[in-house]
């Protein structure tokens, strides 16, 4: 049957003979909403702040419905069981309902602003709801809550599952539909699509903007949080490998395969002055504190397989000074915090530190069994982090090159490595698909691995710590939020945990999922905490 509210009835519709089959008068407000549960015997319609189920074969009402604080705006039915959720204006709260009693279930609190939409997955186990903030709330079915909120950068017009609810697809007034990948406790926020692989991010210095390089060509700005493409693309003519922001931001330079690099005007990016054309690709580049100098990795050509690093003047693209040399193609470059070191990796399985003003090497050579393709200075300067072809990222002293601690191990290449801002936290990118990141001082890994649908080659943490961008083969770079550790007491720390896993350790060190009842009494429990600390 086909479901129609047109003034104050309601008329079913026979779908076969396209006739009425029933209609349903009401002296209620015009109806406003109608929800279909699977099956098709049951519906809800919502008029005003009420919502009343509707027995569609029997064109009869059941139960004694729900009503709101205000008006409701959307109303969908659980796919499995006798549940409806609904919310709407005047109302902080969507309602998980009875359809039979109109008893409430669960109450989900959204916030200060109304409901504008609901879904479930299609086992009934997950509702999703949207706010008129773009905040979108994942809850299980008992109307615990489950992961971090995810964030839009308008309303959310639509929320669909998919089959196995791995996913949750948004629709927002702004025009764009993302898809969020909602296993782990973390949703991933934004998905920056390329025309080819990403292999090198950098942030500007206040992290509100970042500049990603592809295989296809171009090197693209863009704006965080929202994720919106500055201005054009910049065109560099072959695959970019390098990609770095000036230190006052103002200019950023490029390089790649072609064999040269461009500068350009971050504000206008227009590019200043014309190419600077190389011997060799280049693969990475990175500015000195000065702003005017920028350091460059290139590897090896046909006449010699020995590559460098070069200084190049960012305002002329004439070379400073003697570059730094190693046996084997440099793949990747790093400067210390205060520019008096550099650090460079190379094909031939060694990454070298170096003093930037005399350019004679510091230590012993670090050596790897397999290329060397990624290096990163501490934010203290006291220790450098290389990742190699042979699937692992390791620690280095930056005084005399010693190793440092045990090794970081991944299933395939380490293409990219970063430090936290505080030093605390390692990131490393593979191409056996994964980014992981890692607590620095135990070696241990903290939280799910973040997934690209192949390798995966840059990585950047911002400013603040907060967030971690990668970028990879699948043409994407992804933005991801960074988990901070809890502050408070013991007993704080132990209830926040259980509120947001919904779960809790038993007497045997067994876990147990956390009913509605018991979540909401462990929040009370937590607030009530809050309270007395304040």
């Amino acid at each position: 049957q086909l479901v129609i509210g047109t003034g104050g009835a309601i008329e079913f519709f026979d779908i076969a003979t396209r006739k009425p089959a029933a209609t349903a008068e009401s002296q209620e407000p015009a109806m406003q909403l109608v929800g279909l549960a699977p099956g098709g015997e049951l519906a809800m319609v919502s008029r005003g702040n009420h919502v009343q189920p509707w027995n569609l074969g029997a064109a009869a009402k059941v139960g004694p419905g729900l009503k709101h604080a205000g008006q409701v705006m959307w109303v969908s039915p659980s796919p499995r069981g006798r549940i409806s959720a609904s919310g709407g204006f005047g109302d902080s709260k969507t309602r998980l309902w009875n359809v039979d009693t109109g008893e409430v279930v669960a109450e989900l609190p959204t916030g200060h602003l109304p409901t504008i939409n609901i879904a479930w997955s299609a086992d009934g186990s997950l509702v999703a709801t949207a706010n008129g903030d773009g905040t979108v709330l994942l809850w299980n079915s008992d109307g615990v809550p489950r992961g971090l909120p995810i964030r839009h950068r308008g309303h959310v017009n639509a929320l669909a599952f998919n089959a196995n609810a791995s996913a949750l697809i948004t629709g927002c007034r702004d025009g764009t539909a993302r898809v969020w990948d909602i296993k782990g406790e973390t949703p991933f926020e934004l998905s920056l699509p390329h025309g080819g692989p990403v292999y090198r991010i950098a942030f500007r210095s206040d992290g509100a903007r970042i500049v990603t390089g592809s295989d296809d060509g171009l090197a693209r700005v863009w704006d965080l949080p929202s994720g919106d493409l500055v201005g054009q693309p910049l065109v560099q003519g072959g695959a970019v490998r390098a990609v770095a922001f000036s230190p006052d931001g103002k200019m950023l330079v490029t390089g790649g395969i072609e064999k040269s690099t461009r500068v350009w005007d971050s504000q206008s990016q227009k590019l200043r002055g014309k190419p600077v054309w190389h011997k060799s690709q280049i693969y990475q580049a990175v500015f000195l504190p000065d702003g005017e100098t920028f350091l460059c990795a290139t590897g090896g050509d046909v006449t010699s397989p020995s590559g460098v690093a070069e200084f190049r003047s960012a305002t002329t693209g004439a070379a400073v000074g003697e570059p730094l040399r190693h046996e084997g193609g440099v793949q990747c470059v790093a400067l210390s915090p205060d520019g008096s070191t550099a650090l460079t990796g190379s094909l031939d399985m060694t990454a070298r530190l170096w003093n930037v003003q005399t350019r004679k090497p510091i230590g012993q050579a670090m050596r790897h069994d397999g290329y060397v393709l990624a290096v990163a200075f501490a934010p203290d300067g006291k220790s450098v982090l290389t990742g190699s072809r042979d699937f692992t990222a390791r620690l280095w002293s930056a005084q005399t090159g010693e190793p440092l601690g045990k090794m970081f191990q991944h299933q395939g290449s380490v293409w990219g490595v970063a430090f936290s801002p505080d030093g605390t936290k390692i990131a490393t990118a593979s191409d056996d698909g994964a980014a992981r990141l890692w607590d620095r001082e135990t070696g241990r890994l903290i939280g799910p691995a973040m997934r690209h649908d192949g390798m995966v080659a840059g990585i950047a943490f911002n400013p603040q710590g907060a967030m971690l961008v990668t970028g990879g083969g699948d043409n994407c770079v992804r933005i991801w939020n960074v988990p901070q550790p809890t502050k408070g007491t013991v007993k704080a720390v132990a209830l926040r945990t259980q509120l947001l896993t919904c779960r809790q350790l038993n007497a045997d060190d067994g876990v147990s999922f956390l009913g509605g009842a018991a979540w909401q009494k462990i929040r009370l429990e937590l607030s009530e905490l809050s309270s007395e600390a304040n």
